[in-house]
């Protein structure tokens, strides 16, 4: 059967809309009547208003989850929240990446820590 593009598109948008569950644009390619071959010869999976689409399933179950991370007592799932809503110095600290660098300019001491030699 021969599609056309916008055809296409519209029966992915709808098929994006109808199943929450497509996150990936493999995911998709499996949902419509085309063929793997057809779809991406039209470029669908370039389409702004599919990626866009498909993003938006994400977003929403990645809300969804930070949701029922934040509602949890498991330790593990607060921990692992902290880590993506925490600044950089607290990610850091989280993670036990946290090095403290020292900088000197003409051996006057500017920040304490590591020392770093500056070669000229």
């Amino acid at each position: 059967m021969s599609y056309k593009k916008k055809e296409l598109e519209k029966i992915a948008l709808e098929a994006i809309k109808d199943d929450d569950d497509i996150l990936f644009v493999r995911d998709l390619v499996s949902a419509l009547p085309c063929s793997r071959s057809t779809f991406y010869n039209h470029k669908l999976d370039k389409l702004d208003t599919i990626v866009d689409a498909i993003e938006k399933n994400r977003i929403s179950l990645c809300r969804e989850l930070r949701g029922n991370w934040r509602k949890s007592e498991n330790p593990t799932l607060q921990t692992n929240l902290y880590k993506l809503i925490a600044d950089d110095d607290e990610a850091d600290r989280l993670n036990g990446t946290r090095q403290k660098v020292d900088l000197t300019s003409n051996g006057k001491e500017v920040l304490t820590g590591i020392k770093v030699e500056i070669i000229k």
